[in-house]
């Protein structure tokens, strides 16, 4: 850019030497017009910095492992000239993963939405979140003589969810079309209604009684008496571990939480995902009833960062003790742990099919 400026300015002084020596109109008109043609270039590109908006979106937030994303960038300056060249540095990350850098050129225009344009593509190695950063933008005038760079800190975020795996008979059944009755995991130890009352705030959907409510224009819910926690608890183990295929190993864990998870509220029941966030010094724990719920359960375990014992901390941390629970926490990992509470699935030795055909 340096040796355009430096050639632009020798031809300026050229002319004027020139015209100095031999007077003459032509001269004096290319000396005008190759004037008129820096200023022009100049404010143009001063311009487009002054009004410049950039935009970044996924073609889709939630994607499945093995999916494409598509990113589309674009780059309106809302003024009657399109920006005349630019360029994009991001960077792009996966969580516990690499990342890398790419420059994406913004010079095809748009000319139904007077714009500057681009698309690219992302295929993620591994599940989990990726991160798109954006770092600048670089705008140049026609000549590339004049630039300047635009600093922007803006993430944008895209889920990648594990392929979901159904057991065997269930998959069968969806094939031939069977109906079968749904087997009900929340069983208490108390079934009797004590009485019907109010909904309160943090009472359960399932527990309305529909009918009265519809009767009397408020929620009715029914109340039961002594019960005993029948959630189902899935403890997610985010340790770091020193080895080649780590990541591989994370992701068998995202595919086995989420797996598990859908076949539990599949057969309405309820599941509570637990996992040990370093960044935030506490315990993850979150509740979902409903596939929709579970899948923002399963963004938040995702975008937690992997971290040294993260298992044990977490177990440090539970105190067990308090919890009436009616079923043993799993513990989801793929190293070796021993314990009387945990019921405790290795990822790299059990079998995913047969876990869910126990449950």
């Amino acid at each position: 850019m340096r040796s355009r400026k430096l050639i632009y300015l020798l031809g300026i002084v050229g002319l004027v030497i020139l015209n100095s020596l031999y007077i003459s109109y032509q001269f004096m008109i290319i000396l005008i017009v190759l004037i008129a043609v820096g200023l022009f270039c100049f404010f143009v590109q001063k311009v487009s910095v002054a009004r410049a908006m950039l935009y970044v979106a996924f073609d889709k937030s939630n994607v499945t492992f093995g999916d494409v994303i598509k990113v589309g960038v674009m780059l309106d300056n809302r003024f009657i000239l399109r920006t005349p060249w630019a360029r994009a540095n991001v960077t792009i990350r996966c969580s516990n993963g690499e990342h890398e850098t790419r420059v994406i050129n913004l010079n095809r225009y748009d000319n139904l939405k007077k714009v500057n344009k681009n698309k690219f593509s992302i295929t993620p190695k591994h599940c989990g979140v990726v991160y798109l950063h954006m770092n600048d933008c670089v705008i140049r005038d026609y000549l590339h003589m004049f630039s300047t760079t635009l600093k922007y800190n803006f993430v944008r975020k895209a889920y990648v969810f594990p392929k979901l795996v159904k057991p065997e008979s269930k998959v069968e059944n969806d094939v031939q079309n069977d109906s079968s009755e749904d087997v009900v995991l929340n069983r208490r130890e108390n079934d009797e209604i004590v009485e019907l009352r109010e909904y309160q705030e943090g009472d359960r959907i399932n527990r309305i009684h529909w009918n009265l409510s519809s009767v009397y224009d408020e929620y009715i819910v029914k109340q039961y008496g002594e019960e005993v926690d029948t959630r189902a608890y899935i403890c997610a183990d985010l340790s770091v571990a020193d080895k080649e295929n780590f990541r591989d190993d994370l992701d068998k864990i995202y595919q086995w939480v989420y797996s598990i998870a859908a076949e539990i509220i599949d057969k309405n029941g309820t599941v509570v995902l637990m996992a040990w966030d370093e960044s935030r010094n506490s315990i993850y724990e979150v509740e979902a009833v409903e596939q929709s719920e579970l899948d923002i359960c399963m963004q938040g375990l995702m975008d937690i960062r992997c971290s040294r014992d993260a298992m044990t901390r977490l177990d440090k941390y539970m105190d067990w003790e308090e919890r009436e629970y009616q079923k043993r926490p799993m513990v989801v990992t793929a190293e070796d742990y021993e314990s009387d509470i945990y019921e405790i699935l290795k990822v790299t030795e059990d079998d995913l099919q047969e876990v869910l055909s126990q449950l």
